[in-house]
């Protein structure tokens, strides 16, 4: 039996304080909010699946580690990277307790003591001489009244669908259950309309990488929103993109138009409002090819055109 604590920068407070516990044991997991976390009242990141209470709750999917907490964790290749390193297999509770946890996504934390230790979620100053390529995070934002960077909550669309990982096919990997979901957390309509416009962009540039991992809500002012856009390119070793990873309409993953709108209520459009979107998007695709002409040549950029079309969307 493994064991971990769970911490979290609270976006009410701004103070880093203890969650609950995590632990796991044959691929079970079981989390339990801290008992000051109950008896305060705190606000927690899913209250729909784990609504604050000083109940146990079991966890059977994804390892035994609650979404909201795996939106944490390092991806696929991060864990190739802490393997390596370790130079061995890692369970979950490892993987937690290893990674650092100023780098995580959100505002989730971890860590083998009940109490965080001071200076959590920090990073320490150091000068290096490297190549370097700067992201502006969207999970942060710079607090002025502070002087101190905060972290903003987020969760996945994976945790929003409540959906495994690893399995070995996902029904439940849908862009209408995910804006349903969008719905009932309370983000506006014009998130779900969005939604859909991002849909359809995955099927003209051919992202069959479009896992519900690459789609996400954060906690701002007060409400969860849809998240930037992020991990949108085109797959250009598969050729023409015949379905995306997850599914667009009652046909499932497969890409026309029939398909694409035979869900359109579920992102807040009439069926005439959903046929706009998917003729603009179309018509961004000589745009795009263009815009691979300048940084691509030669196979890459063959590969790049051939991924991207604005057909699928129109028949």
């Amino acid at each position: 039996m493994a064991q971990a604590y769970i911490y979290m920068e609270c976006p009410v407070s701004g103070q880093t304080l203890t969650l609950g516990k995590l632990t796991i044991q044959s691929g079970v997991g079981t989390f339990q909010y801290s008992p000051d976390a109950v008896q305060e009242n705190i606000w927690v990141p899913d209250p729909f699946r784990y609504p604050l209470s000083a109940r146990s709750y079991s966890v059977t999917k994804n390892g035994g580690v609650p979404g909201f907490i795996d939106d944490a964790m390092p991806d696929g290749w991060g864990e190739r990277l802490l393997h390596r390193v370790e130079k061995g297999p890692l369970d979950s509770i490892q993987i937690l307790l290893k990674s650092p946890n100023g780098d995580r996504a959100g505002n989730i934390m971890a860590g083998a003591t009940r109490v965080p230790q001071d200076g959590l979620g920090q990073t320490p100053p150091k000068a290096l001489r490297i190549n370097t390529l700067l992201v502006e995070r969207f999970d942060r934002f710079f607090e002025e009244r502070t002087g101190r960077f905060r972290r903003l909550p987020m969760l996945s669309g994976l945790t929003l669908l409540d959906a495994e990982w690893k399995a070995r096919s996902h029904p439940d990997w849908q862009y209408a259950a995910l804006a349903d979901e969008l719905y009932r957390r309370g983000a506006p309509d014009q998130d779900r309309r969005e939604l859909y416009r991002r849909m359809a962009y995955n099927v003209l540039v051919g992202n069959a990488d479009d896992h519900p991992r690459n789609h996400a809500v954060i906690w701002k002012d007060g409400t969860w929103r849809l998240s930037p856009m992020y991990d949108v390119l085109p797959i250009l070793d598969q050729g023409p993109a015949q379905v995306l990873a997850m599914s667009v309409g009652i046909e499932g993953p497969r890409l026309n138009r029939g398909n694409l709108l035979s869900q359109h209520s579920h992102f807040a459009l009439n069926k005439s409002q959903a046929e706009a979107v998917l003729d603009e998007v179309a018509s961004w695709e000589a745009e795009l090819h263009d815009y691979y002409s300048q940084f691509l040549a030669g196979a890459e950029l063959d590969a790049a055109v051939t991924a991207t079309s604005g057909a699928r969307l129109k028949r």
